[in-house]
């Protein structure tokens, strides 16, 4: 499990596999598909409630766009919405890379990650 074959460097999992999406969606989907996944508490638009139905529907949006495996998504945290959690585990389950953007970065550091994104749309 901990490879300390190099060190002082240390390896998890060698050669081990893991999928983000599926540990926190897909393996309820079977028999929890309409239960509530995520309960999103905002100041602006009050308690939301998503099944893990909901949830799983993003991966096929996002592949929708041609999103595949190996390819950069970059995501807009600056909104108040849980659909930009939906998308980076869309983005786990499809095997692509996301990068996360927020407010908070100054406009020139924003400008440089959109940059280094090569965009579809």
């Amino acid at each position: 499990m901990l490879d300390r074959s190099n060190p002082p460097f240390a390896r998890w999992f060698v050669g081990g596999k893991t999928n983000l999406c599926y540990n926190a969606v897909d393996r309820h989907l079977a028999a929890r598909a309409q239960q509530n996944a995520l309960v999103y508490v905002s100041t602006e638009t009050g308690i939301e409630r998503y099944t893990y139905a909901e949830v799983n529907r993003m991966a096929a949006v996002i592949r929708s766009l041609g999103v595949a495996q190996g390819e950069r998504v970059l995501i807009d945290l600056s909104a108040d919405d849980p659909e930009a959690l939906f998308a980076m585990l869309a983005c786990a389950r499809l095997g692509a890379v996301h990068s996360v953007v927020f407010g908070g970065f100054a406009r020139r550091r924003t400008w440089q990650r959109a940059l280094m994104t090569p965009r579809r749309c």
